[in-house]
């Protein structure tokens, strides 16, 4: 295949793991409606700039669009696509993915394996933290693995869910963190899960630890 724009034809329901994988010139794909599944390295390494995932794709493989080093924007039409965060792993280019579609916060759980702060910064409703010099800075502790930093996100979002009207994702984000922080040995995040399981026998707490079979958020159980 030379490249240039193709159409796949409508009908199609899926399309083959790397069937298009490294066609330098493949400038333009416009997906058919029918589309429910693209496999994993699919546009691998292609040159086009922009795509739309349309509604009906249910799953986008791991490194479906890896290395699409000119990828500018992603739109993702459909609620329940699930995006793996290998699927646009190494797209320069690539600043952030638009949804064509409100999500709550719960959503923003709900696509696998994606970087919790990446999935963060994507929901417009907090892309206010991205000009918070004290998230940033945290956010790039984090990202370097330093432990005390997981702890210290926690607080971060811990107090910006004392506001009566906040999301619930501030929650969800603290336990998270400090979940991270327990699991690097961090005496005070053990404190508080201990006390936190000790007030609230039998109770599992919301987190975005881990995502359950059926789409809906994980919780820790002590």
């Amino acid at each position: 295949m030379d490249g240039g724009v193709i159409r796949v034809p409508d009908g199609i329901r899926l399309i083959s793991g790397f069937a298009f994988r490294e066609v330098p010139n493949l400038t333009g794909v416009i997906l058919p409606d029918s589309l429910e599944r693209i496999s994993d390295g699919t546009f691998s390494n292609c040159s086009f700039t922009e795509i739309l995932i349309p509604e009906g794709v249910k799953y986008v493989g791991y490194h479906a669009f890896s290395d699409c080093n000119r990828l500018e924007k992603v739109v993702v039409c459909g609620k329940e696509t699930i995006i793996y965060e290998s699927s646009f792993a190494d797209c320069p280019s690539l600043k952030h993915i638009e949804w064509a579609f409100s999500r709550t916060p719960d959503q923003e759980f709900h696509f696998k394996d994606m970087s919790f702060l990446e999935r963060h910064l994507e929901a417009k409703a907090n892309l206010n933290h991205a000009a918070d010099k004290r998230f940033l800075e945290l956010a790039n502790r984090c990202g370097a693995g330093q432990t005390d930093a997981f702890k210290a996100m926690a607080d971060y979002f811990d107090s910006l869910s004392n506001d009566p009207c906040a999301s619930p994702f501030y929650t969800y984000a603290a336990n998270y963190w400090r979940y991270r922080a327990f699991r690097k040995g961090d005496p005070a995040a053990k404190e508080w899960f201990d006390k936190w399981f000790a007030d609230n026998p039998g109770k599992r707490l919301p987190s975005v630890i881990k995502e359950n079979s059926n789409g809906t958020e994980g919780h820790y159980k002590h």
